[in-house]
């Protein structure tokens, strides 16, 4: 027998570890995507996704719940908005604007774990527009859009106007 041209082959192991090196090399990408949080925000336990928490409950998590009813008819409301958003405030809900007082009640939440606020701030806008010229509201909400504002809510008014709240997301 003739051992020369009998040679093992070895391609079918090769290709195998090829694979497992891939597959290492994948999870250290997961790895990296995992520690991406930490080096986004500088805090652990938090993740990237900043409006996510606020929407979906996640192990370990809790959360704080203010009601506040504000004067959106006035413009000193945008500035109080502002003011929780800068301190971490997300705004979960905002009801109709009551016709005769021009107020709406405001749901805010902030993201807890254990004794650590969510790096998250936020920043609104809150605006009256008329519900006839929807073609403005689309231009503004656009525009609103370029500088990382996105469409949180509408709310009612009165027969001819109504709100609009938008949220910018940021750390």
């Amino acid at each position: 027998m003739n051992r020369s041209t009998n040679s093992y082959n070895d391609e079918w192991i090769r290709n195998k570890f090829k694979s497992i090196e891939t597959e290492i090399d994948e999870l250290k990408e997961l790895k990296k995507l995992k520690n991406l949080s930490t080096y986004m925000t500088g805090h652990t336990g938090f993740s990237y996704d900043p409006q996510l928490p606020y929407h979906f409950h996640r192990k370990n998590e809790r959360f704080q719940y203010a009601l506040f009813d504000l004067i959106v008819t006035n413009p000193s409301a945008e500035s109080t908005l502002n003011t929780m958003g800068e301190a971490g405030w997300y705004i979960a809900g905002m009801s109709i604007v009551n016709e005769n007082t021009g107020s709406a009640s405001f749901t805010f939440k902030l993201n807890l774990q254990s004794d650590d606020v969510n790096p998250t701030k936020f920043q609104y806008q809150c605006f009256s527009y008329e519900i006839a010229s929807t073609f403005a509201l689309e231009e503004k909400i656009n525009s609103a859009n370029k500088q990382g504002f996105d469409l949180t809510s509408t709310s009612a008014w009165n027969k001819t106007h109504s709100f609009c709240l938008l949220t910018k997301v940021y750390f």
